[in-house]
């Protein structure tokens, strides 16, 4: 019998907990009771050992000592040189706060650089924003409606073709056609003024100088710290295609988060962020449960979905307020995206 360790938290999807019972059982021919609890178990006959570490979701177990330290003692079985190794949870958990606060520092630094960077492209035209205002609502239906509608007619389209499914990714070819159709959708629902895209080139350089930085920079020492992962040249041809597809989905929501809202307090704005990404996060996950089960990837990480695209968003709304154009928030958006998935969603 094979050795098996299986970790899981205590507070991990319902799924995944079922799907660790069927494992250990399947492999231990032993039956195990539910698990409501945290707790170990290890069977007698073979080395099957099942962990449920207490107060841990799905992701924590990356970066709980506890989660390591059971993986060193179970690997010492195979190899008795591994304990020769030293461990300590006291020390894993500092160097980890140390990685996590010097990633956020990369961060912020980016704020800074981006707003020299707009004053030596825009050359004092940073911060013009004359762009005429939008109605709170779109041919009598509110705005949030207009999201809610959009994302259940994409998730009902998806149903019946995606074309991104050809792109090769885990979960992420279902996310980007939900979020190409969604803008597209919204668009020709809002009907927004474009102005000459003449007079905002400076804009759009600015925005994608502030992206290179931003993936060059600032994204490497995340990737590397926590996810070591990065968009090789095997990655990279899928890139454009995921940027251009989401590119109508930031335009919309820019759109409206910009100039809809312009002026009516940021936590007005900010509360309308999150209710719209609550009514995709809904038919993305109708998506999953009912009409795509094979998307399970974007449920596994929908909680770190939802942290990123606040963290895209604020970074966007940076790009707004240095440049003064939606159009270049809504490319930064759709570049960054682009890399997030050509990242950490594609296929090898």
């Amino acid at each position: 019998m094979a050795p098996l360790l299986i970790v899981t938290g205590e507070f991990d999807f319902p799924f995944v907990r079922r799907g660790a019972v069927f494992l250990y059982e399947h492999v231990a021919r032993t039956r195990l009771p539910e698990l409501g609890s945290p707790g170990q178990w290890q069977s007698a006959a073979g080395p099957v050992r099942l962990v449920v570490l207490p107060w841990t979701d799905h992701s924590q177990t990356l970066f709980k000592p506890s989660s390591l330290q059971e993986i060193k003692m179970w690997l010492t079985r195979v190899s008795p040189a591994i304990a020769e190794i030293p461990f300590s949870p006291w020390a894993f958990s500092l160097r980890t706060q140390l990685r996590a606060l010097f990633c956020l520092l990369s961060l912020l630094i980016w704020f800074p650089v981006v707003g020299l960077l707009a004053d030596l492209v825009m050359a004092g035209k940073r911060g013009t924003n004359s762009e005429p205002m939008i109605s709170l609502s779109t041919a009598g239906v509110p705005l949030i409606c207009v999201y809610a509608l959009a994302g259940s007619l994409a998730t009902l389209v998806l149903v019946w073709m995606n074309p991104w499914e050809r792109l090769g990714l885990m979960g992420g070819d279902y996310l980007t056609g939900l979020l190409s159709i969604t803008g597209i959708l919204g668009l020709v629902a809002l009907r927004p003024e474009w102005k000459s895209m003449a007079h905002r080139g400076r804009a759009l350089l600015c925005s994608a100088l502030a992206w290179l930085i931003l993936v060059a920079g600032c994204s490497p020492w995340i990737t590397s710290e926590f996810v070591h992962l990065e968009l090789n040249s095997i990655r990279f041809w899928r890139f454009p295609w995921i940027a251009f597809s989401v590119l109508p989905f930031f335009l919309f929501d820019e759109q409206v988060c910009r100039r809809v809202f312009r002026g009516l307090g940021a936590w007005r704005v900010l509360m309308f962020h999150f209710s719209t990404r609550f009514v995709l996060g809904i038919a993305l996950m109708l998506g999953f449960f009912v009409l795509r089960n094979g998307q399970f990837l974007v449920v596994l990480i929908l909680p770190g979905l939802l942290l990123t695209s606040f963290l895209c968003w604020c970074l966007a709304a940076w790009i707004h307020r240095t440049t003064g154009s939606v159009e270049a928030s809504g490319l930064f958006g759709a570049l960054a995206t682009g890399w997030f998935f050509s990242v950490f969603f594609a296929q090898l």
